[in-house]
């Protein structure tokens, strides 16, 4: 897990780029780099603080420990268990857009209702959502975003309009905890990624 924290190279913070891949010393992996309103990010830890430079390479004081990627999104919702409604419908529209949750060239995130939050739904809106194609796959689109977003990139009282692949979700930080579209997230993880 050490040299999953090392990246190949010099990599200085005005220098990065946004979604920029770094290979690290493992040869296994590599590790994405974000660019946020107030910051920069390395998987799912923010960067504190500027470059500190050496005579053999770069330190970059990061949050928290990252970790090598384990699960994709799938695997994340079906170790989890309460999320079969969701993965029903991915399922549904990968079948007629099996590209939906391609990550050969990004990272993807997924803001994805629980079961429970699903059935907060009138039975006849939930019925039209399993059923009609068309409007399933606008659905899960307006719940997945073309880049990684680690929860802790957002910020306290901070407004965030992020692109979907269907439309855009109105995002925001308060208390520590993510509300999108009003709806509190019950759970955010900074740890797994695809």
């Amino acid at each position: 897990m050490v040299m999953y924290h090392v990246a190949q190279g010099r990599h200085l913070t005005e220098r990065m780029t946004d979604g920029q891949k770094v290979p690290c010393v493992d040869g296994r992996n590599s590790l994405r780099l974000k660019l946020y309103r107030k910051g920069y990010g390395l998987e799912s830890a923010m960067i504190k603080g500027p470059s500190i430079e050496g005579h053999n390479g770069v330190v970059h004081v990061i949050d928290k420990v990252i970790r090598p990627p384990i699960n994709n999104i799938i695997e994340l919702l079906e170790k989890d268990g309460n999320f079969s409604i969701m993965l029903e419908a991915l399922q549904k529209v990968r079948k007629t857009e099996p590209q939906l949750l391609d990550t050969a060239h990004k990272s993807l995130t997924l803001f994805a209702p629980s079961d429970e939050a699903f059935r907060k739904l009138d039975k006849h809106t939930l019925q039209k959502i399993m059923t009609d194609t068309e409007y399933l796959s606008k659905v899960v689109k307006n719940h997945l975003v073309d880049t990684m977003i680690p929860s802790c990139a957002f910020k306290e009282k901070l407004h965030y309009s992020v692109k979907t692949k269907q439309n855009y979700l109105d995002i925001e930080k308060k208390h520590h905890r993510l509300q999108v579209e009003k709806a509190q997230i019950g759970r955010a993880s900074c740890r797994e990624r695809v």
